[in-house]
């Protein structure tokens, strides 16, 4: 009597309980690419998911005497829930994950990048700013080198208390070598050395003093402002 021949093994159920089975599973674990494959294959895939059961690598192609899948199959289930628990939480790697945690790490991706984008376009206007300031402080260096700056100290020292930036100061260096720009904030020493050419040599003197004296004089105090200190 020729025994009859043993059933295959039908595998065991997919059992995959997250929603839209066909963008929640990561299909692309099955490639033949992939460094860590799942350790089992799909049968039966159609339009019903219900449908579809799982085949171990080991499957032993045969079915147990009641019908039942193999030792290999049957405990397939453990290697599913490993594959399920990386979808349902965008773990592991690209090709471990679903359709749909895909388009969500894409959305992610895309405004990462965007906030980059606006990044990079700071660092480049700033870049550029600083790059402007140094060229000014250059051109301000060069200035003071290379004149004889009436009432220097004056002038920073009025530009730092409005605290204007370098770009203005640079235009006052400038009118003040021009004989455009006059600080008013005289020192007291300022006051007593106009006020002894004023003694000396009258208002004359101190006119000559401050518009045709020396570059140190230029731009002192002049006859109004000493008869207010001498008022």
């Amino acid at each position: 009597i020729v025994p009859p021949p043993k059933a295959p093994c039908p595998g065991s159920p997919l059992n995959w309980d997250i929603p839209h089975f066909y963008v929640s599973y990561p299909f692309a674990i099955h490639d033949p690419g992939v460094k860590n494959p799942p350790g089992y294959f799909l049968h039966h895939v159609g339009s019903d998911p219900s449908a579809i059961t799982v085949i171990s690598n080991r499957c032993k192609g045969i079915a147990t005497s009641d019908g039942g899948p193999c030792s290999p199959c049957s405990t397939a289930s453990v290697l599913v829930d490993v594959v399920k628990d990386k979808a349902s939480r965008s773990l592991g790697a690209f090709s471990e994950r679903s359709q749909s945690a895909l388009i969500d790490q894409i959305a992610v991706l895309e405004e990462a990048n965007k906030k980059l984008r606006f990044q990079n376009i700071d660092y480049k206007r700033d870049l550029t700013v600083s790059r402007a300031r140094v060229i000014e402080h250059s051109q301000f260096l060069d200035l003071v080198s290379r004149h004889d700056v009436p009432g220097l100290h004056r002038l920073i020292a009025t530009a730092l208390k409005e605290k204007v930036a370098i770009g203005g100061l640079l235009k006052r260096v400038q009118k003040a070598i021009d004989g455009k720009w006059h600080a008013r904030n005289y020192s007291q020493a300022d006051y007593d050395l106009a006020m002894l050419i004023y003694e000396l040599g009258g208002g004359g003197a101190v006119y000559a003093l401050n518009h045709a004296g020396p570059r140190e004089f230029s731009g002192s105090p002049n006859v109004l402002a000493c008869s207010r200190v001498a008022g």
